[in-house]
């Protein structure tokens, strides 16, 4: 594990000096993506303008048919016979056109060719257009059923011989379209497509006999509403993802849709593989760098940090006499190894003096312990022969209790190194004493808090006394009362602070005393005095409650902030 971490890291190195050619490489396959993305775009439109110019020049013929025929005198004149031969002729000649008529504006027919459909155009889009804007209007395709798709043709002519205008049908042969669009190469995954104005396919190259007469794929319609000829990369009718160069009906003389694309696949084949042999030397160069990585990790650096390693373990397990041996003339490393044996040194050195020091120091803690009860002893014996000779005996148990109030505080502090207690260990052990049994007449409850310890001492000897006033005349005096120790930290919003409540109740009738007693008087001065808060006294008809507010930075320890 030590000797693939280490390569491992080397081979970030490694990679990070790579990077720059890696950058340039992935930079020239992406610029080349783009410049052959432009350059099949470019050609999709450059296609799609040179079938668009074919699809117009024929579109261009038919007009110039329509204004041939009607500017003959047979077809101007009032012999329908003659008019309906020479548009049959014409058919005959004209290789694209299958069908012709001369209809009236109100849609009534003049002549027709031989061999025709019905021809009752009224109320046909194309022919109501080509009536209203005198321009060549092209229809959308019609299906005579006998698998030769037709597309109309309309044309207005004014001057006709009875003085009024005359509209010029004719029938495009899209076979004949088909056979000219396949005569152009395309390259391999092509295609060239012609659509009405509907979305109907016309004429396409290659696979023409599924998609005549088929509809455009929905997601593409858009493209036949569009303004002006652009290229777009889209999904084609048979699936074949291809950059489409167009031109919309309304950007094509000719009124029909006009399509070439080129498949994507095809397209990018060439940058494909100028990617893969890029690809392929950056993998080998990566692949040369890492070889040397390793090589060079296994041997000048994993050796020497084995080394050191292994010193470290030996320590972690308790030899504390491992060294490395190593010295500045291994180089680096080296260096490394010399300092940690000088290191391991000063620590054990130093390690030996704190001990020491511990030592001495726990000695004059248990030693200070000793005076303190030793203190507290003395206090009491003096206490007991002054009270003993006034016969006090109530006073001298009350002074006594104090003290042990003053000795149970300090107990706690010692165990966190006079420094903090917990505020429920401090406030518990202050009432066991009274309550003995009945513990559960005292309900304690707040918050995991801790206390400092000037906080802890005013904190201990005030529940003595609260404790002391109850047994001998508040809640504990029966066997029925009950004394409630609760606290909290209120929330910002409401000031922040910390408060302490007790509260008495089911003991005997509380009154106020005439007089303020020495336990009210500790309370009040010494809670005041170590916590900078205020204590409220009230003596309710259902017990005494004593409530004290304080800053909480002036009553917490900070390490349970």
């Amino acid at each position: 594990m030590r000797l693939k971490s280490l390569a491992s890291r080397l081979f970030v190195l490694t990679g990070v000096a790579i990077a720059p050619a890696l950058v340039i490489a992935v930079s020239t396959v992406v610029s080349i993506q783009k410049e052959r993305t432009e350059d099949l775009h470019a050609d999709a439109r450059r296609s799609a303008e040179l079938v668009m110019m074919e699809v117009e020049q024929t579109f261009a013929g038919i007009e110039g048919v329509m204004r041939t025929l009607v500017a003959a005198p047979v077809v101007r004149g009032a012999d329908t016979s003659a008019c309906s031969t020479m548009l049959a002729e014409t058919v005959r000649a004209v290789e694209f056109i299958s069908a012709l008529y001369i209809l009236e504006e109100d849609g009534t027919l003049r002549c027709e060719s031989a061999a025709s459909p019905a021809a009752d155009f009224r109320g046909q889009s194309f022919f109501t257009e080509a009536l209203a804007t005198g321009k060549r209007i092209t229809g959308t395709m019609i299906d005579q059923g006998d698998g030769v798709p037709l597309l109309p043709v309309a044309l207005r002519i004014s001057g006709h011989s009875r003085d009024s205008a005359a509209v010029v049908v004719a029938f495009f042969d899209l076979t004949w379209m088909e056979t000219s669009l396949q005569r152009r190469s395309l390259p391999t995954g092509g295609a060239l497509t012609i659509v009405d104005r509907s979305g109907t396919v016309l004429a396409r190259v290659p696979q023409p006999e599924e998609f005549i007469g088929t509809k455009v794929r929905p997601e593409n319609m858009y493209l036949l509403n569009e303004k002006e000829p652009g290229s777009v990369e889209l999904v084609s009718s048979d699936g074949t993802n291809r950059i489409v160069g167009y031109f919309p009906p309304a950007a094509s003389p000719s009124g029909v849709y006009v399509s070439a694309g080129f498949s994507t696949v095809e397209g990018y084949a060439v940058m494909r593989e100028i990617a893969l042999q890029s690809l392929g030397l950056a993998l080998l160069g990566t692949a040369l760098a890492s070889v040397l990585a390793y090589y060079t990790a296994s041997h000048f650096i994993a050796r020497p940090v084995g080394v050191l390693l292994d010193t470290i373990a030996d320590w972690r397990r308790g030899d504390t006499t491992s060294r490395t041996g190593m010295s500045a003339e291994d180089g680096e490393m080296g260096e490394a190894g010399a300092a940690l044996d000088a290191f391991m040194s000063e620590v054990l050195a130093n390690r030996e003096a704190r001990q020491k020091a511990d030592e001495a120091r726990d000695l004059m803690r248990d030693e200070l312990e000793h005076r303190e009860k030793n203190l507290l002893a003395t206090v009491q014996a003096i206490a007991r022969q002054t009270f003993s000779q006034t016969g006090t005996e109530d006073r001298l148990r009350v002074f006594s209790d104090r003290l042990n109030a003053i000795s149970e505080a300090n107990r706690l502090l010692k165990q966190s190194g006079w420094q903090s207690t917990p505020l429920q260990d401090l406030i518990l052990g202050g009432v066991s004493t009274f309550v003995g049994e009945t513990v559960d007449r005292v309900v304690v409850r707040g918050p995991d808090l801790v206390v400092k310890g000037n906080v802890a001492t005013a904190l201990g000897m005030s529940i003595h006394e609260l404790c002391t006033n109850a047994v001998k005349y508040g809640a504990l005096s029966n066997d029925t009362g009950r004394v409630l120790i609760e606290w909290d930290v209120l929330p910002p919003e409401r000031g922040g602070a910390f408060t302490l409540l007790w509260t008495e109740r089911g003991g005997p009738p509380v009154t106020k005393p005439e007089r303020t007693g020495f336990g009210s008087k500790v309370i009040r001065h010494a809670l005041s005095a170590q916590t900078g808060g205020t204590v409220e006294i009230t003596h309710e008809p259902e017990g005494l409650v004593c409530r004290l507010t304080a800053p909480a930075e002036a009553v917490i320890a900070s390490s349970a902030a």
